[in-house]
């Protein structure tokens, strides 16, 4: 079975807030590999339904804080602005 495209979700043994999902995982799409969270959820009729987040993975920090995998950051765009002299306030006549 390829590994392309598939993911698992698990229990979430450390959810303590409702907010918190009920079940987490990773999933690879397309070769990446993404954090997967899932809520169980209830419809309008009463049916319960998983609903689910894929985001970008988490590491740990040494204090550990989670902040977001630095390797899958894009790069920042500069600012349309950047490297354009800005004239002195001095020369507005106002």
């Amino acid at each position: 079975m390829s590994t392309q495209n598939n993911g698992a979700l698990f229990p979430n043994n450390y959810k303590s807030k409702d907010v918190h999902p009920d079940y987490k995982g990773k999933i690879t799409i397309n070769g990446v590999e993404k954090a997967i969270a899932g809520w169980v959820k209830t419809d309008k009729t009463g049916k319960e339904y998983l609903s689910i987040s894929i985001s970008e993975l988490q590491e740990r920090t040494e204090n550990n804080n989670f902040e977001p995998n630095k390797l899958s950051q894009s790069p920042q765009k500069p600012s349309p602005m950047q490297g354009i002299p800005s004239e002195s306030d001095d020369d507005l006549p106002f």
